[in-house]
């Protein structure tokens, strides 16, 4: 097995034992692609909103302009007019009045003059629409509102609307507005909230990559703690065990003890000896006692019994077992027992 054959093994185990990876995982990935889902969705909902705007601003001012248009409105007084709105608006890249005019070799023999202009110096000229205005021109012939389309070149993004109109008062030919609005602002201001965007998307992943990080360091304190319960666990066993254990030899010098006492030939000294052994064994098997009582202690299974004693008993008889290790060593062991009422 090769090395990373060996090391996705061992991710896949490390991964089994400690699920918190795996949701920490799921993290990183789950939180970014619903970031990038929700603001491309909230950016397109943004888009529509702004082109239908731009759509309906672009309507109301060429409304607002076909209601001023005077039916003996000269081609400069229009250019005015144009001037006026296009220092109003700085989004228009586009205002041109197109009239129609009788021009040999063009559709239906009908062509164009370019009556007034957001750029005067080309009215008067004939011109030739392109194809989204053709498209747009024909539309308009047919119900008089504003029809617009969006198109790209190389300033960026545009809308071109195309609106049919007679001068008020006058059944004049119809004359056409044709308005361009650039999006260029308004892409400007979609790139810069993208680009935050996307830094506040990046921001998010590395505090995820931090609470990865922290996550992988909580999940080895966990491991850790886990060995350690399991070390604790099999000392407590030991303890238990090893208390057992002690109780079984106790058991039998207690019971040889009682049989050299039930002897006969025993002298009193022998049998007061013989009476310290036992009482040693006692205390020695109600230490063991303790050690159990300990390991049920930690384990919450401890149940407590409180009574009253008479402690004199108890300290005679401690007394009476260290009389002769303390004889052996040259000393004088004396128990002063004082009831005080």
């Amino acid at each position: 097995m090769d090395t990373f054959s060996k090391f996705f093994a061992r991710g896949i185990w490390f991964a089994k034992n400690n699920p918190q990876i795996i949701y920490t995982l799921f993290l990183v990935v789950a939180i970014p692609a619903a970031f990038f889902y929700t603001s491309e969705q909230f950016l397109q909902v943004a888009t529509e909103n702004q082109d239908r705007l731009e759509r309906s601003k672009i309507a109301l001012l060429q409304d607002a302009f076909v209601t001023m248009f005077p039916a003996d409105a000269s081609s400069a007084y229009i250019n005015e007019r144009i001037a006026v709105m296009g220092e109003q608006n700085e989004t228009i890249s586009r205002f041109d009045v197109l009239a129609p005019t009788t021009t040999p070799g063009a559709d239906d023999g009908v062509g164009y003059q370019l009556f007034a202009s957001l750029h005067p110096k080309e009215s008067g000229s004939l011109v030739t629409p392109d194809e989204v205005s053709s498209v747009l021109i024909k539309l308009a012939k047919v119900e008089p509102q504003s029809f617009a389309m969006g198109y790209n070149n190389y300033e960026g993004r545009h809308w071109r609307s195309v609106r049919a109109f007679a001068p008020a008062t006058t059944s004049a030919a119809q004359y056409f507005a044709v308005v361009d609005v650039s999006m260029a602002q308004a892409d400007a201001v979609s790139r810069r909230n993208i680009r935050n965007a996307y830094i506040m998307l990046a921001v998010i992943i590395l505090l995820i990559i931090v609470l990865l990080a922290r996550q992988a360091r909580i999940i080895d304190y966990s491991t850790l703690y886990a060995r350690l319960k399991e070390v604790d666990r099999m000392k407590d066993d030991f303890v238990s065990m090893a208390a057992h254990e002690l109780r079984s030899p106790l058991t039998v010098i207690r019971g040889y003890v009682e049989m050299l006492g039930d002897g006969e030939g025993l002298s009193e000294a022998g049998k007061k000896h013989l009476k310290n052994i036992d009482q040693s064994a006692l205390s020695l098997n109600a230490l063991v006692g303790d050690i159990l009582d300990v390991a049920k202690l930690q384990e919450g299974r401890m149940s407590f019994k409180f009574e009253e004693f008479d402690p004199e008993e108890t300290i005679r008889s401690v007394g009476e077992g260290f009389i002769q290790p303390a004889k052996d060593k040259g000393l004088t062991l004396a128990t002063d027992i004082s009831v005080k009422v």
